[in-house]
């Protein structure tokens, strides 16, 4: 973590940022044809990689902000054999009752991270996304709870009760309010989505390749939303196999079933650590004769030092 926190840094020195981190890099940036000023990411604190949300951008039933649906903030947390994943928010693991809802049911959408540096509509249309179902009863199209790819997904915001027909109409809805909405690390109308559209949230179709583990318990994990003074009701927390991943520049969105909040998060995946080289048996051997002859060498010479009996 410590080459990613250095080569952050000094970009954001260039930025005139010092003291944020800039999650990802430059190359990407280009790429999906954003302002790096905009991309500004919370803090690499304690190996987390944080992304935090307005707290008052969450549309409620006839609230606007700190409603059942805000997503405070979202962590990463790479380590050599896990990718562990937390969120702070006001939406209950199992979700919420929504009378408008088709099923009357509101609850988490599936994590969908994006590593082809692409905007998020190219990708999705590619079939280029990766989705971890972390939720057995949001409206996901996954089979199951786990760790897709060739993912495309799709919204279902209007089934879950979301009249505003598209990310502009959430933004207009906030700011009727005059509340201020932001989609983590990302501005709300930032090109990487689609303002005419809602977000796409939920697994449409993918390849299950892993299993994801939901976490009961967080502590010994370095995790720290308190230090931001975020809010927000709940911790939950779930990891994955690191090499389901790879190696790269990503940007991850979470939403929830109705996209009445979302949180995106730009972080890096860094290489797994080369395995340390085995050497030949024949290479080993030689290493090992010269050894034995170097050591018969000192014994010699040290008899040849003692004084004649």
């Amino acid at each position: 973590m410590a080459w990613l926190l250095d080569r952050k840094q000094s970009l954001l020195a260039r930025l005139g940022h010092p003291k944020t981190i800039l999650i990802g890099s430059l190359s990407i940036l280009c790429a999906l044809g954003l302002n790096a000023r905009s991309v500004l990411a919370g803090t690499l604190y304690q190996d987390w990689n944080y992304a935090i949300d307005s707290a008052e951008d969450s549309l409620g039933i006839g609230q606007v902000g700190n409603t059942v649906y805000e997503l405070n903030a979202m962590a990463i947390k790479q380590t050599e054999e896990r990718i562990f994943v937390a969120l702070k928010s006001n939406m209950p693991w199992g979700g919420t009752h929504d009378p408008g809802a088709y099923d009357r049911h509101v609850g988490y959408s599936d994590l969908l991270f994006n590593f082809t540096g692409t905007n998020l509509n190219t990708a999705n249309a590619n079939s280029s996304l990766i989705g971890i179902r972390f939720s057995d009863n949001n409206d996901s199209d996954a089979p199951s709870l786990g760790v897709y790819g060739n993912v495309n997904a799709r919204d279902k915001a209007r089934e879950n009760d979301n009249p505003q027909g598209s990310l502009q109409g959430y933004i207009n809805a906030v700011h009727r309010y005059g509340k201020t909405a932001s989609i983590g690390d990302l501005a709300v109308n930032d090109p990487y989505f689609d303002l005419n559209s809602h977000i796409p949230s939920l697994i449409n179709t993918g390849n299950r390749i892993g299993d994801v583990e939901i976490l009961s318990d967080l502590t010994g994990l370095g995790l720290d939303f308190d230090h931001f003074n975020i809010g927000g009701s709940y911790t939950y927390g779930f990891s994955f196999d690191r090499a389901l991943l790879p190696d790269g520049d990503f940007i991850a969105h979470l939403s929830l079933d109705c996209n009445n909040d979302h949180i995106a998060l730009l972080g890096t995946v860094e290489p797994e650590p080369e395995p340390e080289p085995v050497p030949e048996p024949s290479t080993a051997l030689a290493l090992g004769a010269l050894s034995l002859l170097a050591g018969v060498t000192k014994i010699r010479r040290r008899r040849d030092c003692l004084p004649n009996s």
